[in-house]
């Protein structure tokens, strides 16, 4: 499932970056470089075969992650991929030509892979800030072929909400970027295409395109679309997804003119000193009503207004002898009362008195420990029947859980965490009053995810709380790179995971009653096997060691060794062999060829060899289901190259395999085909979506209507599984939440519709977020002198000056409790509202590269920032510092990180110590969102006598509104 989105997904938008390297002749064996850097005139051209080029204009990024990729229809094979082209940098040339350099690309494969396309792409830099590209290529055969050239990613700063212009043959149309994408589709987010010149008003300039109306050239915004990653936004431009004529000798080319001067509409003014003042408030911080939904939502909740308060020491009854699963499940009680709230509960492993005592827990198997389940029925609540469901009631001053198994009790509990909320008046906590019962729209809800080098904590501590806490019940574990006791020479030097970490995963899964199932790649992306070219004499194409040979006895010989001592590691139910995409890299079949068998003959004959042997054995086999379907029978991951192909390959494939049917497009729940198909062809069907929030409700409905065994969330995070300081990834992790609520629940809703906002649900959850209890006195900042910068642009001098529709007047004025924090939003006499700090992308006008605020000799135990930047810039830059000075002289500083603590007002985002304050519209219906930025005082003693806001003069200017101090 990666090669086929390696050009849409993981490298979109990517900009190289590193040292430099050239020559005249940067080619040969021995001088290979690991990249080409040029700089001829203002511009620096960098080019590496792993990420395409990266071109940049006074040091601004214009494009980078540039691709080309030619594949059968439907990504069923791939004739050629440059991201796989290994040999590339062996060619390459650099010259000088004429007045400027001269990079020449040869974009084809040695003999021996009997590729048939060849091209050579030449790139010429001039001195007047114009690059030249012209691709010749052909392809040598009949065969139906597909051609994605992605000349690079647009930067979007540059572009967003700005006028363009695009000359076509027979007329001139205009109009203005788009600041949001209208949708994922090119279809609706096109600029141009096919167009002789299209003219940009970029904010460095003009920029200017020129190229051949024949060669269909296109611009869109790819920020929307499915394979986009939200950490690297970009308009796609190159040839997108056509079919090549075979044995034509083919030319595209285009210019691109870049700005030959850069003058930035604003000027970086000096240091601003501001005497701010504060004002103290006795509610610098207030809680929040406490959460009014459950995730995932229960099939019947209704809320009695009964609140149960929890005392310092509430009583916790189990029955006596409770199970292993009940100790799991009052031990994550026990826990989350604890870190959270400063509950010590009292666990009584024995029956709790009756009547119970006021704020008491009860909770039991039926069976086992009936108490509560005779309470939940005189109140008229009765246990589902299925294995997991559950039944919970708080009221009459205490809270009762009963289920069927001991998992429908964990069940129960992680439902009952999430009913705490602020006691009435203020005092202390409660439950808030509910009756509910509850069971799971699909047996199977599971997340696949890969290893890890040292990861055995991360995912140990992913299985606890973004699994087991939302009610997913089963992880498959691709974990082929653990390293193995059979194999040590494959130990891979980034990859490699040890077992006593890999054991740590096991016993968590265990603990938290999910079922995990490991998948060990086998046939296609079988890359693990070769590594340090070892066992290359088991590969079908050793030139490209991606599958194994299906005709070769030491193949099974070496797999089965393997598989063995994962059955004795894991001690699993199920196993997961993998078997996507086979024929996407490499010639397959290669060495096999002359057994005179078909891809189809030897991918049925590796899948029945593997699955009589895992059924020997007992255990259930699993594959992803992309080779047997045909482009016709699902939206996407099609790789059977005809439907008779498709149908003979199902025909053949024994019933008892489970069926993992990956989708990622965003498409109608009637729409995923292929769920019913396989259902009605007789396999268990297991669904499996990607991180977008529209794939993963729709396709979760389509196996819910389909009545199929299960959903998958499947993880392409990396070969190292890494959620802390990984932002750039959190996307897919958040989706996590998301993915279960959907299995679970079947709720209806459209995700924007949600009652909770997934990523800061995946904040809260991962970094064990204390809620507040309590008020908090504090004091507001005083920021009227320092502000430089109105929130509403009447004729384009406020704001970003783009005009009213485009402004941020939907800012509310007063004390605004937003979050958990008040924050005072007020405006000067000149009607500004707002700090903005020096940025590159600056409207016209002077902004200070940092104010000053002289706040007087204040203590805090924290200080709370209502920020936002201009544009967004690269993930991880530093865009600018908060230092915090206090009246001794020492200081402390916290970075402003684009992507970690500081966005794009028009990014819906979030970090660790940054959560989406407020959110509104502008008059044109765009999304705008202020981020509270919060900071821990490690001196709450010491008097804090001024703050110091600085910028690095990046795209992303910080802008700061309002400022909140906590005692």
């Amino acid at each position: 499932m990666r090669a086929s989105l390696l050009t849409l997904s993981t490298l979109a938008g990517i900009l190289a970056l590193g040292g430099s390297a050239s020559g005249q002749e940067a080619g040969g064996p021995n001088t290979r470089p690991e990249q080409i850097v040029e700089e001829v005139g203002d511009m620096r051209f960098q080019y590496r075969q792993s990420a395409g080029l990266d071109l940049r204009v006074f040091d601004v990024p214009v494009l980078g992650s540039s691709s080309i990729v030619v594949v059968k229809p439907g990504w069923t094979g791939t004739y050629y991929n440059s991201f796989n082209n290994m040999t590339l940098m062996d060619t390459v040339t650099v010259e000088d030509y004429e007045d400027g350099r001269r990079i020449t690309l040869h974009h084809e494969l040695e003999e021996e892979y009997e590729s048939p396309f060849a091209g050579t792409k030449t790139i010429t830099l001039r001195p007047d800030n114009s690059m030249h590209v012209r691709m010749d290529f052909i392809f040598d055969s009949d065969d139906p072929s597909m051609l994605e050239w992605r000349v690079g990613g647009f930067n979007p700063t540059l572009v967003a909400g700005l006028p363009y212009r695009v000359v076509m043959p027979d007329e001139v149309t205009e109009g203005v970027v788009a600041y949001e994408a209208e949708g994922p589709a090119a279809t609706d987010t096109t600029v141009a295409r096919g167009f002789e010149e299209l003219q940009i008003q970029s904010r460095l300039g003009p920029i200017t395109i020129e190229s051949i109306p024949e060669n269909n050239l296109i611009l869109f915004d790819y920020r929307k679309n499915v394979y986009a990653d939200e950490g690297r936004p970009m308009f796609w431009f190159g040839y997108l997804g056509r079919g090549i004529p075979g044995g034509e000798e083919l030319t595209y080319e285009f210019t691109l003119r870049l700005p030959q001067t850069f003058g930035p509409a604003s000027v970086a003014a000096a240091p601003v000193t501001a005497a701010s003042g504060v004002e103290a408030t006795g509610s610098a911080r207030v809680p929040g009503p406490g959460r009014d939904y459950i995730i995932p939502k229960p099939k019947e909740t209704e809320y009695t207004g009964d609140e149960v308060s929890l005392g310092p020491e509430t009583p916790v009854y189990t029955g006596p002898d409770p199970g292993r699963g009940i100790e799991t499940a009052v031990e994550f009680l026990v826990e989350d009362f604890e870190e959270l709230y400063g509950i010590n509960a009292q666990v009584v492993r024995g029956p709790a008195p009756d009547p119970p005592p006021a704020g008491a827990i009860l909770m039991g198997e039926a069976g086992r420990y009936d108490v509560p389940v005779e309470l939940l029925s005189e109140a008229g609540l009765e246990i589902p029947d299925h294995h997991e469901g559950y039944a919970l009631r708080t009221g009459d001053g205490h809270t009762v859980i009963a289920a069927n198994t001991e998992v429908g009790v964990f069940y129960g509990v992680t439902t009952l965490l999430q009913l705490v909320v602020p006691a009435e008046g203020g005092d202390g906590i409660a439950l808030r009053g509910a009756e509910i019962v509850d069971w799971p729209s699909l047996d199977f809800r599971g997340i696949h995810a890969l290893s890890g080098r040292d990861a055995g904590d991360q995912i140990s501590k992913a299985v606890r709380e973004l699994m087991a806490r939302y009610k997913i019940n089963s992880f498959i574990w691709e974990c082929q790179y653990i390293v193995w006791d059979n194999a040590p020479e494959l130990e891979h030097p980034r990859f490699g995971m040890a077992k006593d970490d890999a054991q740590k995963v096991v016993d968590a899964a265990d603990e938290y009653f999910i079922d995990l199932i490991p998948l060990i790649q086998s046939l296609g992306h079988s890359e693990w096997i070769f590594t340090g070219g070892h066992n290359l004499d088991i590969a079908e194409d050793p030139e490209t060691p991606y599958a194994y040979m299906v005709t070769n006895p030491r193949t099974y010989e070496f797999i089965f060794t393997i598989f063995e001592e994962a059955l004795e590691f894991f001690e699993p139910r199920g196993f997961h062999i993998g078997h996507d995409e086979v024929t996407m890299r490499g010639r397959f079949p290669y060495r096999s060829a002359d057994s005179g068998m078909s891809v189809t003959d030897l991918v049925l004959k590796d899948t029945k060899k593997l699955n009589n042997w895992f059924r020997e054995r007992g255990v259930q086999v699993y594959m992803w289901g992309d080779m047997f379907l045909y482009s016709d029978e699902a939206p996407d991951a099609t790789f059977a190259p005809s439907q008779e192909a498709a149908t003979e390959r199902r025909a053949r494939l024994h019933r008892d395999i489970t069926v993992t049917d990956w989708h990622y497009a965003p498409v109608e729940p009637d729409e995923f085909t292929s769920i019913p198909l396989w259902r009605d062809e007789c396999f268990e069907v297991i669904g499996a979506a990607w991180h977008r929030p529209l794939n993963i409700r729709n396709l979760a409905h389509a196996c819910i209507n389909a009545g199929v065994k299960g959903f998958l969330q499947t993880t392409w995070a990396g070969f190292n599984f890494r959620i802390d300081d990984n932002e750039e990834s959190w996307h897919q992790y958040w989706a996590y939440i998301m993915a279960a609520h959907y299995a679970w629940s079947g709720d209806e809703r459209l995700p924007d519709e949600l009652p909770f906002i997934p990523k800061e649900e995946f904040i809260n959850t991962w970094f064990r977020t204390v809620p507040l209890l309590e008020e908090q006195e504090g004091f507001f900042v005083d920021l009227s002198e320092a502000f430089n910068r109105s929130l509403e642009d009447k004729d384009g001098s406020g704001w970003l000056g783009f005009g009213p529709e485009n402004d941020f007047r939907s800012v509310p004025e007063g004390e605004q409790l937003l979050g958990e924090t008040v924050f005072r939003l007020t405006r000067n006499e000149r009607g500004e509202g707002a700090v903005m700090l020096d940025g590159m992308m600056n409207p016209e006008g002077e902004f200070p590269a940092s104010v000053t605020l002289d706040i007087g000799g204040e203590a805090a135990s924290g200080l709370h920032f209502l920020m936002t930047a201009a544009f967004p810039t690269r993930e991880h830059e530093r865009a600018g510092q908060v230092e915090i000075v206090y009246t001794d002289g020492t200081s402390e500083q916290f970075a402003l990180d684009y992507g970690r603590n500081l966005f794009a007002f028009h990014q819906n985002r979030a970090g660790g110590d940054a959560r989406i304050a407020w959110e509104g519209e502008s008059g044109a219906g765009t999304p705008l969102h202020l981020w509270d930025v919060a900071w821990d005082n490690p001196n709450p003693d010491r008097p804090i006598g001024s703050l110091v806001i600085s910028s690095t003069g990046t795209e992303a200017a910080p802008i700061l509104l309002a400022i909140t101090g906590v005692r």
